[in-house]
């Protein structure tokens, strides 16, 4: 009999794998979910310093984490692109490989079983991007390019071969790589004017579906979730109304995508796929955006939901609305986001608003020998009552001479 502390590693990977992995008629959703744990589960087993139970401690972990500059992220390998996972994606690692053991130690019945403290998760980046950077995306998505050395649009010069005249202009893609950009595009608007999560933008459709979210534009809402779906499984993903800004871009693109036969907001613009959703979402083209449009590695798609959150409070909406329209929890936008709404405060110490102790001072609440300043405080009378403030009689008007 083997003794707990000598059990493989891998034989909690894999029964938690088992375990794990849904059924075939099951949700996108939840296929999603499971492959954020298969990813976790394959990158402990190549890199996770040591192979035992025993082996799973606080030191192996920490050095666990200094191995993220040397993982590569699997995301991006079909595309060819060298992007190493960070390190809140390994502490998210860790913290899947503490939820095997524990399943497969309860199905085992495991006297022991390691329960380290886990270093500290990274703090989590909260900035947010300024209109003028969404708009530079916007620009990239069409096409365009920041030259890094000036900083500005990239220009090309074009010589005229009838008339010979040169003229200059800014450089733009061809329309194959426009046209696979739109993603990005729609994903953008959504972002920052829903602040709705990529993994629930790009499964979006025009229509209702049991295991989709869908914008339905008639209403002017945005279902983050199916039908069938529980809505507070996981991350919420919650219906709100849409703001007109988002209203009238999903407009056109309703009405473009089902003259085409389309039934999906974000999906595949060309080839045989042509119309259809992603199965994931294409990261490859949103890293081209940022590197055209002069952003480094720091822009990532999540901080689009950072940023409509941010809008929104610096544009004065209410916390509780703020919560509502991108549909996340109250307490969470007030714990992270309330230092850009200042306008509750800046209304309360307008010009105009009396204090409620008016008759009060600091010099009374610290004396009981004397009365307050309230008790002193006696209104004018007249002959020893109270002036009654009553209406005054209308005057008579004299009558109009002819």
């Amino acid at each position: 009999m083997i003794a707990p502390h000598e059990v493989p590693i891998q034989a909690a990977i894999e029964y938690a794998r088992g375990e794990w992995k849904p059924d075939a008629g099951a949700s996108l959703r939840d296929w999603q979910t499971f492959q954020n744990y298969e990813r976790s589960l394959s990158r402990i087993e190549q890199y996770f310093p040591g192979h035992l139970l025993a082996h799973f401690t606080r030191k192996n972990a920490a050095r666990y984490l200094d191995f993220a500059g040397t993982i590569r992220d699997q995301r991006f390998v079909d595309v060819g692109e060298e992007r190493m996972i960070s390190r809140a994606t390994a502490h998210k690692d860790l913290v899947h490989l503490r939820m095997a053991i524990r399943l497969y130690s309860e199905n085992a019945r495991l006297p022991w079983s390691p329960d380290p403290k886990l270093p500290p998760a990274p703090t989590a980046r909260h900035g947010f991007f300024t209109r003028e950077t969404v708009a530079r995306m916007l620009m990239a998505c069409r096409g365009y390019v920041i030259d890094p050395q000036t900083g500005t649009w990239k220009t090309v010069t074009v010589v005229d071969p009838e008339t010979g005249l040169t003229t200059t202009r800014r450089f733009r893609h061809d329309a194959v790589t426009i046209a696979q950009r739109e993603c990005v595009r729609r994903l953008i608007i959504i972002g920052v004017y829903s602040g709705t999560r990529i993994d629930a933008s790009y499964g979006l459709s025009w229509r209702l579906h049991p295991a989709r979210g869908c914008i339905d534009i008639e209403r002017g809402l945005i279902h983050r979730a199916g039908y069938a779906e529980d809505v507070n499984k996981g991350k919420p993903r919650l219906t709100s109304a849409m703001r007109m800004q988002f209203l009238v871009h999903a407009k056109g693109w309703r009405k473009q995508d089902l003259a085409r036969g389309i039934k999906h907001v974000l999906h595949q613009p060309r080839g045989e796929s042509q119309g259809k959703p992603y199965r994931s979402f294409p990261y490859h083209f949103w890293w081209d955006v940022m590197t055209d449009a002069g952003l480094d590695h720091h822009a990532d798609p999540h901080v689009l939901c950072h940023t409509a959150i941010t809008w929104l409070g610096i544009d004065g909406y209410d916390v509780f609305v703020t919560a509502d329209l991108t549909g996340r929890d109250p307490q969470t936008v007030r714990s992270y986001y309330r230092q850009w709404n200042l306008t509750g405060q800046k209304r309360a110490v307008t010009i105009g608003r009396l204090p409620v102790a008016k008759h009060v001072d600091v010099e009374d609440l610290m004396s009981d020998d004397r009365p307050r300043r309230a008790d002193r405080y006696e209104p004018r009378r007249l002959n020893g009552k109270h002036k009654p403030s009553l209406p005054r009689a209308p005057k008579r008007r004299s009558p109009l001479k002819h």
